[in-house]
């Protein structure tokens, strides 16, 4: 990892981690580090952001269809909470096997076993990342939050103890936690992701693993199955359009089991998600194919009318597809300047 002269960025200098050799630091301010990883598929950018000592949040926005890691911790006082946003995420890794981060999921996770293969089915992948280092993360928030009662050494035990990673399943308490923190103005960036991140840890201090577990029986497996079947098929050909009854007939459930459960696992309807898979190909398109006309991005993922094109992009990703495609890594994800 390059070192930066100067940087008021302690992690960007740290010696217990590298980020892999084929990460590139593109850009520095005193505020973030700006990291670039490609391949012959495409790119993402990781823009990392030090809000208290021993605290980073990073957005990652990836347009690519595979991603290999480096990533190393030489030691064992990290924390990790993966959050996705958008997409989908498969890893393949020597120490932990196969695992599979969905839409509004977090992964909880010590780094310990992350070298390997990142896979993005949608070629496309929008989520932040949390790092603490437990000994500074610890007097960082016990210091500015009085009688902070959360123990980032406890939570990594109850998560991790095996050091492997822990996946928790969407639901509308993470939705609440995570939605805004995708789109801040920048005058209120720093001290709101403070409070969100005190948010996070008491809700992760307060879930029950078991009680969790017996949320889940309210919908049968072979529904959820279902309804994942669903998610990539929609993720694989976002261009077709589809009914709830089409797909319940075809997969052979209820119309009304398959939108609960499908907004169950997802945090969001169906047609909400296909819209998701819709745009983030696009833009992925958008950035690949640098010569590729907007109007043959809409039709590419289904949109007849470039005007509804236009509308729905900039509603997920905060800017038009020209705006998007002059500048795609401008600013980070989910950052909109107030709007």
């Amino acid at each position: 990892m390059k070192k930066i002269a100067g940087s008021s960025l302690p992690f960007l200098e740290s010696d217990c981690m590298d980020y892999g050799s084929n990460v590139m630091l593109v850009a520095k301010t005193d505020e973030c580090g700006v990291y670039k990883i490609e391949n012959e598929t495409g790119e993402g950018v990781m823009t990392i952001y030090e809000i208290l000592p021993g605290i980073q949040v990073m957005y990652n926005d990836f347009h690519m269809e595979y991603a290999e890691s480096d990533f190393e911790i030489k030691d064992d006082n990290w924390l990790y909470i993966d959050h996705c946003r958008e997409g989908r995420m498969e890893t393949i890794s020597e120490g932990i096997g196969e695992k599979t981060l969905w839409a509004n999921c977090l992964d909880v996770d010590i780094r310990q076993h992350h070298k390997g293969i990142n896979r993005f089915p949608t070629s496309h992948f929008h989520g932040i990342t949390i790092g603490f280092f437990l000994p500074d993360a610890q007097k960082s928030l016990e210091t500015q939050f009085s009688g902070f009662p959360v123990s980032l050494e406890k939570l990594r035990e109850k998560y991790c103890a095996d050091s492997t990673p822990h996946i928790i399943e969407a639901s509308k308490e993470i939705d609440a936690v995570f939605s805004q923190m995708y789109r801040l103005p920048h005058h209120i960036q720093v001290i709101y992701l403070r409070i969100k991140i005190i948010e996070l840890l008491l809700y992760l201090d307060y879930l029950s693993l078991p009680e969790q577990e017996a949320e889940k029986t309210y919908f049968y497996r072979k529904d959820v199955e279902k309804a994942r079947a669903i998610a990539e098929r929609m993720e694989k050909y976002p261009e077709n359009h589809y009914t709830i009854s089409q797909l319940s007939d075809m997969y052979g459930t209820s119309e009304s089991a398959l939108k609960s459960c499908f907004k169950n696992e997802f945090g969001m309807p169906l047609y909400t998600y296909l819209q998701s898979c819709r745009i983030q190909k696009a833009a992925g398109l958008l950035i690949r194919q640098g010569n590729m006309k907007i109007e043959d991005a809409a039709l590419a993922v289904g949109y007849e009318s470039a005007g509804k094109f236009t509308a729905a992009f900039k509603k997920i990703m905060g800017v038009t597809p020209s705006e998007y495609k002059k500048h795609p890594f401008a600013r980070p994800i989910g950052f909109s300047d107030g709007e």
